[in-house]
């Protein structure tokens, strides 16, 4: 029998690629990264199967961030970007792109597998484990048409850690597009539910707050 989702589930899975994008913007302006919004992000790309969608995030709790920043951003209020709304838009078409390309999914899925059976030999999300997600993107994803250009402060895109996690992070936000597709997300809805995205988006943070 097919599973059947909620409208809630693509929500939650919008709130994981805005929480990804986010992060990223975090490290190209200031250098600096929430390490617990982080370390949810790196372990959903290391979760390909779970018993739901709120499971990969491991619990809605863990988008806070993301929840925020989903309502934020498809609200009509002062805090929406037009930088975050090119880095949302350009995801959601190398997610197309990347889900066209079955040769690259299965170098994706192969050597996701090899990153998580390193996580889980290390039992925690270090810097191997990041730079093999780092590479993977740089492999795959990087090599489409659709090119995601990071701004932000030269001298935090100069480091070598800094570049390894916001390629992670990129990564992470294509595997979140990739699961609100799956769980029943379409681009129009970005059009024509967005008032209802928003307000699901509210109600799932008040329930976690």
């Amino acid at each position: 029998m097919t599973k059947q989702y909620q409208f809630s589930d693509s929500v939650l899975a919008l709130s994981g690629m805005c929480q990804a994008i986010h992060q990223v913007q975090n490290i190209a302006r200031r250098g600096d990264i929430d390490d617990d919004d982080f370390e949810t992000m790196i372990r959903a790309s290391l979760t390909l199967e779970a018993d739901s969608t709120e499971a990969i995030f491991g619990g809605a709790d863990k988008l806070r961030t993301g929840l925020r920043v989903l309502a934020e951003q498809l609200g009509t209020g002062a805090k929406t970007s037009a930088e975050f709304g090119r880095y949302f838009v350009n995801i959601i078409t190398l997610e197309k792109q990347f889900s066209n390309n079955s040769e690259l999914m299965q170098i994706m899925r192969t050597r996701l597998n090899q990153s998580i059976r390193l996580q889980h030999y290390h039992d925690e999300i270090g810097q191997e484990v990041i730079d093999n997600l780092a590479s993977l993107y740089q492999d795959t994803l990087s090599t489409l048409s659709v090119r995601i250009q990071v701004s932000g402060d030269a001298r935090h895109l100069q480091v070598a850690n800094n570049q390894a996690r916001i390629r992670a992070l990129l990564l992470s936000a294509v595997r979140c597009t990739l699961l609100w597709r799956q769980v029943g997300g379409k681009k129009l809805h970005l059009l024509i539910r967005r008032g209802d995205i928003t307000r699901t988006a509210q109600a799932i943070l008040q329930d976690v707050s």
